[in-house]
């Protein structure tokens, strides 16, 4: 390392000698490599080789160029005055030697006479001083060349002309001689120097003294280059300056090498000023002669007013006297360095916590003239380190206060640390088990769970939890509950493990009477089930009887007495049946055993199967039922139809209950509240003119057994039931339920549930035969008028109404006609029979007439064809059945779809619709079989009976029946084991799928479920309804049955598949069919939807290798109902039926395929 560096370093960094020094680098170098280190000062130490090698070298190679040029110079000035002042000396000499020869020839001349010799010494003489004058001129030659070899030399005038220069002038500037020569110096002149720079030269030259400085002149091309110049005055015989003689010495890199030293210097102040940590450095006296930028960032006084002030002044007055000791050690060089903490006052009062590193600094002489060092803010680590030591000392108390058993294990399973509550619960004392395993401190043969536990924490590093008996010294038998985790290090290596033990055995205590006790309340949860469940069966079977007989005994020729005793007998059998289901209902919501279904229902249709069974009580009592839907909502929804039905039972009931005259208002519309874009929320509305309940009251009447007062019992009947039941409901839908109501004004039930959609909205469709057509309301009721004016409208039909006979027969005779008239049954004064028939008399072409009625009683359909009626629709009604009525009536050529027709729910309407059916009954009982028959008879279809499960079995193998009316409960083989038989049958002999309708007196959940497992397609609970059982029918007896013609299409279909795959493949599916068709109703029985998928995906494969596309659709509709969400066994078993419906149309023409194969092997 050059000297002059190295004793900078040692000066700035304090090291008395350079051994000291080579170690300070070498403790530099190591800490770049540390990572404990603050990543910028290790990027600063990583450099700083680098940075002292490149200043080294500067250093180095302006040593040598300094040298070469300042002895150069120093030569060439030197020997240029010698020659000066010797060519004056010798030329004055001449110059006498010439006076003097001259003066002295003559005499010389005159004393030697003529004489030869005289005169060849005289020529010899001056020959003699003529050589030497030679030799001193080629000296001056010489020592001329060496001076153009070596200097820049240029000659002016006094004023400053240039008159010669020679050639290495012309080299550094860039110019010609002819170029400089009559020209100033400010050709070259770089403009850095200031006038009075070159006027204080000037004034030495002319005072005849050589003026030595230096020069920054620019050469031709810009370039900027240094000199370092003497100017030497050369003066006549007369004593004038006659001309200036300057020679230079280019020193341009010793220029750049201060430079870049001062470069270096700057960039090694910006890393010291860019660190975080304060730098300083003092003199002897401790007062700071230096300060970097964070030294100001962090006590807050600036550097210029720092500089100059003892460092130690700035401390806490508290750690002044241990820092000024530490630096007086350092001062006297009793320690080459000092580490040691203490606190700043900053200029805002804030205390600030540094960490200093400080060591001597030691001039050229080895002495010491200061200290340096650094102070590093650790305020936020003292705060850190007081908060986790606070933090230790409370987690340490928590530790030992916490009644749980709580050690810590290293990686070698030995315990680092117990708490109080493990000493306590085992009877040992920490030093028994600190440092020592399981088996040392807790003798040998522990449960091996200990141990496997712990390798699996240690190892794996997962969390383990597991229960375990021990005995403890005392004798006792306890319970714990061990949890076990692992403990990391910073870098997330485990390094040991904690763990906990919880006593249990209090619990486990409670747990084994908890259970005594659920067993003792499954028992008599299950009595109890079992005794509603047989009350239900021992009580709905005779009743079935009473109220199916006592309706059909109404149906007959009575007398009024007999009419209103077989009245009584049903509306008490009614009443009662209605507080046995409201009991059976609390029971199943107590019990938590409602389940929720996710299926797809008809609106419209759910709607007018629970309104229209409520239309006899309300026609009796002259009260009008109204259903009002708003035509925008979705004609199907998802949910619970079920669920959603009963709520609207109940709410109708009470309201036909309480409702002695005027109407009830069913309205269904969009609820205000749609939370969300996946459900939609729909409002049910039921509105009556009833009784009314006290705002005081309100509340309580959704209590269990609860009524407006004592007196509705005695008064109106009934449980107190009802709207509890349905407030539960409405909370397991997800919905709410609310209540409006004034005493003598009647009341307003509003629920709102939730559900998903499926399908189109509503929205009328605007026929061509319908639309702009004008039609007449006569109806008395306002409600009613209201409700059917506007779903006209939505029809784009002109609605005109009229309250009454009188008012309808007077629009009818004036003004425009009309093409349709809605006329109601009931109306005071004049029926609409009575107005259908003067319509006839009094118009000459009278508009088709639909009839609504709200009684639906027998003869209805006989009177409106005497009176010229052509359509008959039971209330309540749907925008649906008025659009598809009227497109009858206007456009009586067009093609009309079943589910387009007029929905006419009466007794008389089944047998006129041509939907005769063979239906098999299975009924053990006498009088529920004579009234199914009976009832079945009546409508038009055939019936066959079986007295069990096993003639039912027989007769639906011998042929092939639309319906099956199973009862549950039969001696010998039940019905449900009789339905799994049938399944199995139509599967194996690839039979379509028959619909079986369960018939039970038990009314519970589980029954349902039962059912529907077995394989059933719907339930009916007795006692059996008239209605009920005509909705079952038509639910399934309208589905459309395969037509003869569809094997053909699967002939045809056959003949477009591959004729080589078909015949490869035919007959292993004929051979695997009953197998797969097993394995699926196998599948569904036990849930595994996986292998339902499964297989219905690979069925639908091989269908579609047939080219049977119907039954190839069903088999992937069989996969998606597998797939989703929420499976639905009824629904699988459904479609796996209509399947195999399907495949058995495809059978006989694969079997005439395998059959052909055979032939052409023969």
């Amino acid at each position: 390392m050059h000297r002059t560096l190295s004793r900078q370093l040692r000066r700035l960094w304090g090291v008395a000698g350079p051994e000291d020094l080579a170690q300070l680098l070498a403790s530099a170098r190591e800490a770049a490599g540390s990572a404990a280190l603050d990543p910028q000062l290790r990027a600063v130490l990583g450099t700083l080789d680098g940075l002292l090698d490149k200043i080294n070298t500067s250093y180095e190679q302006a040593e040598r160029d300094l040298h070469l040029r300042s002895r150069s110079l120093e030569l060439s000035s030197q020997e240029l005055i010698e020659s000066n002042t010797r060519l004056a000396d010798d030329l004055a000499s001449r110059n006498r030697a010439i006076a003097a020869m001259r003066a002295l020839v003559p005499p010389m001349a005159t004393h030697a006479g003529p004489e030869a010799g005289d005169l060849e010494t005289l020529s010899r003489s001056i020959s003699a001083l003529v050589e030497q004058l030679h030799r001193e001129q080629a000296e001056l030659r010489h020592l001329k060349s060496a001076v153009d070899d070596h200097a820049i030399v240029s000659v002016t005038d006094t004023d400053g002309v240039i008159t010669d220069v020679n050639e290495r002038f012309c080299a550094i500037s860039g110019y010609t001689r002819d170029e400089l020569v009559g020209r100033t110096h400010e050709m070259i002149s770089s403009a850095l120097h200031p006038p009075a720079y070159f006027e204080q030269m000037w004034q030495v030259i002319h005072r005849g003294q050589v003026w030595r400085g230096e020069f920054c002149n620019r050469a031709k091309n810009g370039e900027l280059f240094w000199v370092q110049a003497t100017a030497v005055p050369f003066v006549d015989a007369a004593g004038r300056i006659a001309k200036v003689i300057t020679i230079r010495t280019d020193v341009s890199e010793r220029h750049r090498m201060a430079e870049r030293v001062a470069h270096s210097e700057l960039q090694y102040r910006t890393v010291v000023n860019s660190l975080r940590e304060t730098v300083f450095r003092t003199g002897l006296d401790g007062r700071l002669t230096f300060l970097n930028a964070a030294g100001e960032q962090t006590t807050g006084y600036a550097i210029e007013s720092s500089l100059g002030r003892r460092l130690v002044d700035v401390m806490h007055a508290d750690d002044q006297a241990a820092c000024s000791t530490q630096m007086l050690d350092l001062i006297s060089a009793r320690r080459n360095s000092v580490r040691c903490e203490m606190r700043f006052v900053t200029a805002g009062g804030t205390l600030v916590w540094m960490e200093g590193h400080a060591q001597p600094v030691f001039d050229l002489a080895g002495r010491v003239e200061g200290v340096s060092g650094t102070l590093n803010d650790i305020t936020e680590r003292k705060r850190a380190a007081d908060q986790l030591t606070e933090q230790l000392t409370f987690i340490d108390t928590l530790v030992e206060s916490i009644p749980i058993p709580i050690y810590v294990k290293d990686r070698d399973r030995r315990y680092l640390r117990v708490n109080r509550a493990y000493c306590e619960m085992f009877g040992v004392p920490p030093e028994q088990v600190i440092g020592r395993t399981l088996e040392q401190s807790h003798g040998p043969r522990p449960d091996p769970r200990h141990g496997e536990t712990d390798a699996l924490v240690l190892e794996q590093g997962l969390s383990s939890a597991y229960e375990f008996r021990a005995r403890l010294r005392s004798g006792r038998e306890v319970y714990f509950v061990a949890h076990k985790a692992a403990l990391r290090d910073s870098a997330g290596e485990i390094t040991g493990l904690v763990g906990t033990l919880i006593d249990v055995s209090d619990q486990k205590q409670a747990h084994r009477a908890l259970m005594q006790a659920k067993d003792a309340a499954e028992s008599a949860s299950r009595m109890k089930s079992e005794f509603l469940a047989n009350m239900s069966h021992e009580i709905r079977t005779p009743m079935n009887g009473i109220i199916g007989m006592t309706d059909i005994v109404l149906d007959s020729a009575l007398d009024s007495e007999q009419r209103e005793y077989l009245g009584i007998v049903k509306s008490s059998a009614n009443a009662l049946l209605e507080i046995i289901n409201d009991i059976l209902d609390f029971s199943k919501i107590e019990a938590g055993k409602l389940s929720v279904e996710h299926v797809s229902f008809d609106l419209d249709r759910l709607l007018l199967e629970t309104l229209r069974p409520m239309t006899p009580a309300t026609s009796a009592r002259g009260v009008a039922l109204a259903l009002d839907i708003d035509a925008a909502l979705p004609a199907h929804l998802v949910g619970d139809p079920g669920r959603l039905r009963q709520i609207l039972n109940n709410l109708l009931s009470n309201a036909v209950k309480f409702t002695p005259a005027g109407e009830i208002v069913v309205r269904v519309s969009d609820s205000d509240v749609q939370p969300g874009q996946t459900l939609r929320w729909l409002r049910f509305s039921v509105r009556d003119t009833g009784v009314g309940i006290p705002v005081e009251k309100q509340a309580q009447i959704f209590a269990p057994f609860a009524q407006e007062d004592s007196s509705i019992t005695r008064r109106f009947g009934g449980t107190g039931l009802g709207l509890t039941i349905t407030r539960r409901l409405c909370d397991l839908l997800g919905g709410t339920i609310a209540l409006s109501s004034m005493p003598g004004r009647g009341s307003e039930f509003v629920v709102e549930l939730p559900f998903e959609t499926d399908g189109e909205p509503v929205g009328p469709v605007r026929h061509d035969s319908i639309a702009g057509r004008r039609v007449l309301v006569v109806d008395d009721n306002a409600t009613n008028r209201r409700i059917f004016e506007r779903m006209l409208q939505q029809l784009g039909c002109e609605a005109v109404c009229a309250d009454g006979a009188d008012a309808a027969l007077a629009r009818l005779t004036q003004g425009a006609p009309f093409d349709v008239v809605l006329l109601d049954l009931n109306m005071p004064g004049r029926s609409g029979f009575e107005v259908a028939q003067a319509m006839g008399r009094h118009l000459a072409a009278p508009p088709p007439v639909i009839l609504l009625t709200s009684s639906g009683l027998p003869g209805e359909i006989e009177a409106c064809r005497e009176a010229g009626i052509q359509a008959y629709l039971l209330k309540p009604v749907t925008q649906r059945e008025i659009e598809a009525a009227m497109r009858q009536l206007l456009a009586p050529d067009a093609a009309l779809q079943p589910s387009e027709r007029p929905d006419l729910l009466t007794r008389d309407l089944l047998p006129r619709s041509g939907m005769r059916a063979h239906v098999l009954l299975a009924e053990d009982n006498a009088v529920n079989e004579l009234l199914t028959v009976t009832l079945l008879n009546r409508w038009g279809h055939e019936v066959t009976v079986a007295a069990d499960g096993q003639q039912a079995v027989a007769l639906h193998a011998q042929r092939r029946f639309d319906l099956v009316l199973m009862d549950v409960h039969m001696p010998g083989m039940s019905g449900l084991e009789a339905t799994r038989r049938m399944r199995l049958e139509e599967q194996l002999r690839a039979r379509s799928r028959t619909p079986i309708v369960a018939l039970t007196a038990s009314a519970m959940e589980t029954d349902r479920r039962m059912c529907l497992d077995a394989g059933m397609d719907d339930y009916l609970s007795k006692p059996l309804r008239a209605s009920e059982l005509l909705h079952a029918l038509e639910r399934h007896l309208s589905r459309e049955r395969p037509a003869a013609g569809r094997s053909a299409a699967y002939r045809e279909a056959l003949e477009t598949a591959d004729p080589q795959t078909v015949e490869i493949i035919a007959e292993p599916f004929l051979k695997e069919l009953p197998k797969e068709m097993s394995a699926m109703h196998a599948a569904i029985d036990s849930f595994d939807v996986k292998t339902l998928a499964r297989r219905a995906h690979s069925m639908k494969g091989l269908l579609l290798a047939f080219a049977a596309q119907p039954a190839a659709s069903l088999a992937e509709q069989l996969q998606h109902i597998a797939e989703a969400e929420h499976f639905e066994p009824s629904q699988a078993r459904a479609c796996l039926g209509d399947l195999g419906a399907q495949i058995g149309l495809l059978v006989p023409h694969l079997r005439a395929v395998g059959a052909g194969v055979a032939g052409s092997l023969e």
